[in-house]
């Protein structure tokens, strides 16, 4: 008819996650924290869940520190038949709210939600059933449900207090599958829920001395309830089948090298397709496992003999792959290269350009702005640490020049890598052209690519190895005769602003004569339980490590000849404005100057109405004033117009 029609009223509230059944005939939906049918064949709406409420139940959905910490939004899944829902159900009427003023008004708004500090309590989850026409949910006993604040799970570090994702097992044998992890997330159980009971078997497990990781890739069901698993093995991230019934892992990746990506399997059950960080952990190739035949030999790289690489070109590979796996479109860059788009086949060599970019490269060249060039430099405890340095296109080794690391650093990140930096890249390099400034940045401990040993290493102690690599990089740097000893400055956002204020003040003989921290946490016990605990433990259990592991403690050791910028948005609802604002109170009881910015109204991206150009105007003025302008008097600062 061609005509096009809401599936519900729009004024009953907004729908999300809008997903078909198996059979095409019905969608469900979340609304208002409640979960839906419509039925397409008789136009009518079913609610299957009705205890939905603000501040209280969940259905369907999940809460703030879920979405951020775990990825899950959508929490729901059609049974195979197309007749029943899978759903989380969360419960947060225990979790304390947090609260933020907006003060751009003559009478200020506050706006308050569930926000779960470190060592705080989370809200209860579990798993529910039902059909959706005759909607009688049940739920299973997953030992994580505690509605009454009994403190069954409570903050006990080993109890089971996470659903992180849940759906069917296969079409043949459909049971109701999660992973659920304990409070500090060192172990994920695989839980196959019986529907006639309850109760749950566990399928598999896996355990660290530091935490596991989960995400959509975790877990991929075959046919006859065999999975894939992706999890740690002999220190780095792999791939390995697992058969159902005996709880056998076969590997199916294997070496010293990390799974990045897990993407699916064809059709035939024949081969998996992945993306590792190898052969360089910098960069990002496409491969095809064999899925049949003899298991990878352990402790090899099992990769000309077990694996093919689809991938060629140098750089960084992300691709999106067909429903059959036999065709993906790759994007690719690198450090001297903007992305392109390229639709390829698995099976030949055909492929066609879906988008070249020669519009933009044909535009940066007027600029001819300089590329990153990958190094290495000695960390704190003598192992090379990749990083990356740009340099002014009119470079002179005879001079020396002023120096500014930019850093992420957080728990498997990488901002060292053969990949196209994007609006950052473009302005690291408007830094080396307009002020002469050398950029550099280096992985510090605790970053990704270079295996699960190496990542695991800040467990319990955030904040401390990374700012000393941070440091020992910056002296290796200084000992280059084109550095300048004394102007090395450091800047990062989020992790990045945490781990330059650790950097700045850690230690009294940092060698670091400016920090800019942007969105920065200083305190861990002010973030939120799922990310902190994940590798701080709970405040209770870890206190040292929590106090040597904030910005805030160190205070007292910014010296004189140290400059402190300090940017937040006062509506941040992911590192809230408190941060920077009792960091600030800390600095100020000691005597200590330095310099802070807040945005009004703005969040934890400082976007929109132009604010990102008013950000890096000030930053760059800044990092003139105090990197630039004490080095050489007559160096030209960019105005706003430049």
């Amino acid at each position: 008819s061609r005509r096009v029609a809401s599936v519900s009223d729009p004024a009953l509230g907004w729908q999300q996650f809008a997903t078909f059944s198996p059979d095409g005939r019905h969608v469900a939906f979340v609304r208002n924290r409640d979960l839906f049918v419509w039925d397409q064949t008789t136009n009518e709406e079913y609610r299957v869940t009705g205890s939905g409420s603000v501040g209280g139940i969940i259905n369907g959905t999940s809460d703030w520190v879920y979405e951020e910490e775990f990825g899950l939004r959508k929490a729901f899944a059609w049974h195979p038949d197309s007749d029943r829902l899978a759903w989380l159900q969360l419960d947060e009427r225990l979790v304390r709210e947090i609260t933020l003023v907006d003060a751009r008004e003559a009478y200020p708004r506050e706006i308050s939600f569930k926000y779960p500090k470190a060592g705080e309590r989370n809200a209860e989850a579990r798993i529910c059933w039902s059909s959706w026409r005759h909607a009688s949910p049940e739920c299973l006993e997953t030992a994580t449900w505690d509605p009454e604040g009994e403190e069954v799970t409570g903050r006990h570090p080993d109890l089971p207090e996470y659903l992180a994702r849940l759906g069917w097992t296969s079409e043949s044998t459909p049971r109701i599958w999660t992973l659920r992890l304990n409070r500090v997330q060192n172990r994920v159980d695989l839980l196959a829920g019986d529907l006639e009971t309850g109760g749950v078997d566990t399928l598999y497990s896996e355990a660290s001395d530091a935490w596991v990781e989960v995400s959509d890739q975790t877990v991929t069901f075959l046919e006859g309830e065999d999975f894939l698993w992706l999890g740690q093995r002999n220190g780095f991230r792999h791939l390995s089948l697992v058969h159902a019934g005996s709880g056998a892992a076969r590997p199916v990746t294997d070496g010293a090298w990390d799974v990045s990506m897990f993407y699916g399997v064809d059709r035939d059950g024949k081969y998996a397709y992945i993306s590792a960080a190898y052969p360089d952990a910098r960069e990002r190739h496409v491969y095809r496992v064999s899925l049949r035949g003899d298991a990878p030999t352990p402790g090899k790289d099992n990769v000309s003999s077990h694996m093919k690489r689809l991938t060629k070109q140098a750089g960084v590979h992300r691709v999106d792959f067909t429903p059959d796996m036999t065709w993906f479109v790759d994007q690719v860059s690198s450090l001297s290269s903007p992305p392109t788009w390229t639709i390829r086949s698995v099976h030949s060599s055909r492929n066609r350009i879906l988008e070249d970019n020669a519009r933009l490269k044909e535009r940066l060249k007027v600029f001819r702005l300089p590329a990153p060039e990958l190094v290495r430099v000695p960390g704190a405890d003598g192992t090379m640490l990749n990083a990356w340095v740009v340099k002014p296109s009119s470079f002179d080794s005879t001079r020396v020049h002023p120096l500014l690391l930019y850093v992420y650093g957080g728990p498997d990140s990488q901002t060292v890598t053969n990949g196209w930096g994007g609006t950052f890249q473009l302005w690291h390099a408007y830094l080396a052209e307009t002020l002469g400034v050398v950029v550099a940045s280096v992985d510090n401990a605790g970053t990704g690519g270079r295996g699960r040993t190496l990542t695991q290493q800040v467990y319990g102690r955030l904040g401390q190895l990374e700012s000393a690599d941070q440091m020992a990089a910056a002296r290796a740097m200084a000992g280059w005769s084109w550095v300048d000893p004394d102007r090395i400055g450091i800047w990062g956002w989020s992790y990045g602003g945490y781990a330059s204020l650790m950097s700045l003040l850690s230690s009294d003989t940092s060698p670091f004569r400016m920090g800019i921290a942007v969105a920065p946490v200083t305190d861990w016990r002010l973030y939120d339980t799922i990310y902190t605990e994940r590798f701080l433990s709970t405040p209770q259990s870890n206190p040292m490590g929590y106090a040597k592991g904030a910005p805030i403690t160190y205070a007292s050791n910014l010296r004189s000849d140290q400059r402190l910028l300090m940017v937040h948005g006062d509506l941040d609802d992911n590192v809230h404005v408190q941060n920077t604002l009792q960091l600030a109170e800390a600095l100020q009881r000691e005597g200590k100057p330095f310099d802070m910015m807040t945005y009004p109204g703005r969040n934890h991206s400082l976007s929109g109405d132009g604010t990102r150009l008013h950000l890096f105007s000030m930053i760059t003025r800044y990092i003139g004033d105090h990197l630039v302008r004490t080095l050489d008097a007559d160096a030209v600062l960019p105005t706003e117009r430049d």
